[in-house]
């Protein structure tokens, strides 16, 4: 997240408490997926809190910081690919969607596997993460790569037929517009911030099922 090690981890509290109150609401395991995804940026925002800690001050890094180093670059370029379309996937009841979705699944696969080579610089003792302005720059994707990067995290949530899952693709979609284009050497950073935003949707989200399930009882 941009601006200082305070802000992070208050937006780390901030969303492990918004992720407690998803988890509570979910009541059948296709809906467990989409509902921990707080807890991940939660988990994301306290590592980069914690580089915020090294990087803005005299400490030397040590093993906490390539730790929270790593974990950030691998929850962005590797995990988020393939975790948002399989926890949309898993919520889909519509067969057509949900093959669709699949095959979203499978490109997001193949985004993940194209960027194990960002985390080539992460191994081993070394910083690769530096401050530039109010955020941190991680490695950076190619435009080809964030193109399918955008397809496999966003595409799913637009295809979805589940109700509110359309805004999730939507706010992923205008944050990585928003960062690429004003913040692209940052974008890592910032889009992390701004989609933090798509927690609340997933609360939603996790809480019209909720409502469903009720009605089928």
């Amino acid at each position: 997240m941009c601006f200082s090690a305070k802000a992070s981890f208050g937006a780390a509290g901030i969303l492990a408490i918004l992720g407690y109150q998803t988890l509570k609401l979910v009541q059948e395991r296709h809906q467990f997926p989409l509902a921990v995804v707080p807890f991940f940026f939660a988990l994301q925002q306290f590592s980069e809190g914690v580089m915020w800690t090294f990087l803005s001050s005299d400490i030397s890094p040590n093993a906490l910081f390539y730790i929270a180093q790593f974990l950030y670059v691998f929850m962005a370029y590797l995990f988020y690919p393939i975790w948002f379309p399989f926890s949309v996937w898993t919520l889909e009841i519509v067969p057509w969607c949900r093959y669709v979705i699949f095959c979203v699944l499978l490109l997001g696969i193949g985004v993940a596997f194209l960027n194990i080579d960002l985390l080539s610089g992460v191994s081993g003792k070394k910083v690769i993460v530096k401050v530039i302005g109010l955020s941190l720059h991680y490695p950076e994707m190619s435009w080809s790569r964030a193109t399918f990067y955008y397809l496999a995290v966003c595409l799913c949530c637009l295809l979805s037929s589940r109700k509110y899952v359309w805004c999730i693709g939507v706010t992923g979609s205008v944050a990585l517009a928003v960062t690429y284009y004003f913040y692209y050497q940052t974008a890592a950073s910032v889009w992390c911030f701004f989609a933090a935003f798509i927690c609340m949707i997933i609360y939603l989200v996790i809480r019209d099922q909720r409502k469903i399930e009720r009605t089928y009882q």
